[in-house]
């Protein structure tokens, strides 16, 4: 949860960021070049906060992610052959994998991407991490017969980003 909590910090920073960019677009007694430049140093102070969450939101989901596959692993070891009984949850498990393994993928291409392609690719894999890990945790309430809301994951069901509308001129 301390990953988690600092990268929310981190998201609030770069909201504020951002809406730092909007009021400098705004300014009337600025020249363009001067709201460009300034514009630009404030996205890309955001988007290097919005880069650092994402890697603490993934430190904290990796930890979450491999807690419940091993409670997981630990139920199917005194359940052996009995995959029959749930296969809804299976199916879960199955699809927890899948968002899993994609968020992965996804965090690998936005290596290669730069400033909002990267940021929106890495919003991508940190909500299919999150839904990972709500699948995950469906299934082990089905297995163990608890009912599990998303509120009581704590799972946010987006990654909180804000992007500016930038403004543009045309000649």
């Amino acid at each position: 949860d301390i990953y988690k909590t600092n990268g929310d910090k981190l998201i609030e920073e770069a909201n504020k960021l951002n809406m730092e960019v909007l009021n400098v677009q705004s300014e009337q007694n600025l020249d363009e070049k001067t709201i460009k430049k300034k514009t630009s140093q404030l996205e890309n102070q955001a988007q290097e906060k919005q880069t650092q969450a994402s890697g603490l939101y993934e430190k904290c989901n990796e930890i979450k992610f491999t807690i419940y596959k091993q409670y997981i692993d630990e139920f199917w070891k005194t359940h052996e052959g009995e995959e029959s009984q749930y296969l809804n949850a299976k199916l879960l498990e199955e699809q927890a994998s899948d968002n899993y393994f994609q968020a992965v993928s996804y965090r690998v291409e936005a290596k290669k991407m730069e400033g909002y392609a990267k940021i929106e690719k890495l919003t991508e894999a940190d909500n299919l991490e999150n839904q990972a890990i709500q699948r995950q945790i469906s299934a082990l309430g089905t297995y163990h017969n608890i009912v599990v809301t998303s509120e009581e994951t704590n799972q946010p069901e987006n990654f909180p980003v804000e992007t500016p509308v930038v403004e543009q001129t045309v000649f």
